[in-house]
């Protein structure tokens, strides 16, 4: 399977020769095609840089005996020459021969249910970000999208000054294509481009000690991103780092930026399991072992929700899956996504259910989403007038090493890391040690004293699966951190 050769052709070949199969019920194919170009610098040097490219073609096989329903599943990175797709298929088969019985007894999407059926014909353009044809080659990454944030930023290399100060990150920018197929005549094709710029900018103040501080931005093309105006930005925060405090550990009033938030947020929504709410012992679990649809979990000015066809965030808006678990089934693929709210004013509306659980346990069917968006519905400001608004409290600008402590309370431990500083009578007056902090994203949303309005923000934790959030700096009236962490 060459990796130019049109992922529709493919995937028409490979469900023709499933049609002619009697052995089965049904069949999927997901080939998702992924190109991928990256700078890498460090020490105000470019060091590396590349592109690559990855195919992955997966194959599902369904079928019903005495109405037990089993499922065989495959997948490769290339099959050259109908030969090698015949084999692939075959070990498809012996799969499907060998699998147990399967939870998910449920009716592949397609023509008979009406209400999530997909546009069949596959020559129309269907694309979020750009047309996008199943039949032409996927696109590839052009490393030529570098070249204006580049020169710019060999500008700032050229203008830190001998050792004075060092930056290191990374710029990396991909698109995805996605296709779906099935023999029930279901058929998606969907494209996703993004980009990302993350930066450590690193500099020793007059007594020698050593200050760090870190953004990463989130982009679809990189026309809004200014190596100049982020270097202004670490320069200011590094300028904050001039006089160093040692702070003890205990519970402070915190500002926390997007992406601090957006971290914390993902937590939370990887939380929100229909599955795992109903087995009891997470957050989300009610007392009697239901899921706490309806119940307040946090102050009521907060929605959290994941919405394909925001205009910064949009994602694919069919939902397409490779494999089974609590949050997902196979027979699901090809499902419409649509807005969908996790919290509305606080309430618990949605957790992440396939479609048999509705009948079998009673739960609402949800479905990942590509992203995640928390709003305010009180009036908002600016981070600057957060800052100029706090008596005393600390500006954290990124966590680290995020893990869960405590499922029932979601409870995380986690680092601050590249730039903790202390704010007293509305200014910032010194850079303040790391610390190991010990709370929950519901801390957030219910100590919260102020919000900004949202925002692009690039989670420096979760970022590599969750890219795409908008989220608003919050400033939260105590914020747990329980010791004192060497991290820098």
């Amino acid at each position: 399977m060459d990796s130019d050769q049109p992922i529709g052709s493919i995937a028409d070949e490979i469900i023709a020769k499933c049609r002619q199969k009697t052995a089965i019920d049904e069949a999927i194919v997901v080939i998702e095609d992924v190109s991928e170009t990256e700078v890498r610098y460090a020490n105000n040097h470019i060091t590396t840089n590349g592109i690559r490219r990855d195919r992955e073609l997966t194959l599902i096989l369904t079928k019903t005996v005495k109405n037990l329903q089993y499922v065989g599943i495959q997948s490769v990175s290339s099959v050259a020459g109908s030969e090698e797709m015949d084999n692939f298929i075959a070990q498809t088969f012996a799969a499907l021969e060998a699998s147990v019985p399967s939870a998910n007894n449920e009716e592949l999407i397609g023509k008979s249910l009406t209400q999530d059926v997909l546009p069949i014909n596959v020559d129309t353009d269907h694309d979020l970000q750009g047309d996008v044809n199943c039949y032409l080659p996927s696109k590839k990454a052009d490393p030529y999208i570098f070249r204006e944030p580049l020169a710019e930023l060999k500008e700032v290399f050229a203008g830190q000054g001998k050792g004075k100060s060092l930056l290191s990150g990374l710029m990396s920018y991909g698109i995805t294509t996605t296709h779906l197929a099935t023999t029930t005549d279901v058929a998606f094709t969907g494209e996703e481009r993004i980009g990302i710029f993350e930066i450590v900018k690193r500099q020793a103040n007059a007594t020698g000690d050593l200050s760090s501080s870190w953004i990463g931005e989130v982009t679809r093309d990189f026309q809004d991103i200014s190596p100049y105006g982020i270097d202004k930005r670490l320069s200011e925060r590094l300028s904050w780092g001039q006089k160093k405090v040692n702070l003890p550990p205990g519970r402070y009033e915190v500002i926390m930026p997007p992406s601090v938030v957006a971290d914390l947020m993902l937590e939370l929504y990887m939380a929100a399991d229909g599955l795992d709410a109903r087995e009891g012992g997470t957050v989300f679990s009610a007392p009697g072992g239901l899921p706490m649809y309806g119940r307040r979990l946090c102050d009521s000015r907060f929605s959290l929700y994941s919405d394909p066809h925001d205009g910064d965030v949009g994602c694919n808006d069919v939902f397409v899956t490779t494999s089974n678990g609590s949050d997902s089934s196979v027979f699901d693929n090809g499902r419409r996504l649509e807005k969908t709210y996790w919290l509305e004013e606080g309430v618990v509306k949605n957790l992440r259910a396939p479609r048999y659980t509705e009948h079998k346990y009673g739960l609402a069917p949800a479905f990942h989403i590509g992203n995640l968006l928390l709003a305010s519905n009180k009036e908002s400001t600016s981070l600057e007038d957060m800052i100029r608004q706090t008596k005393r409290g600390l500006l954290i600008t990124c966590l680290w090493y995020i893990r869960e402590v405590d499922r029932a309370k979601l409870l995380l431990t986690g680092l601050t890391r590249d730039g903790v500083y202390l704010v007293e009578h509305g200014e910032i007056v010194a850079e303040v040690n790391n610390f190991r902090f010990n709370d929950s994203p519901l801390t957030l949303l219910n100590n919260a004293i102020a919000t900004s309005a949202p925002s692009l923000a690039y989670p420096r934790e979760s970022g590599e699966w969750m890219p795409l959030c908008k989220m608003p700096a919050v400033t939260v009236a105590g914020f747990n951190f329980d010791s004192v962490s060497s991290a820098s």
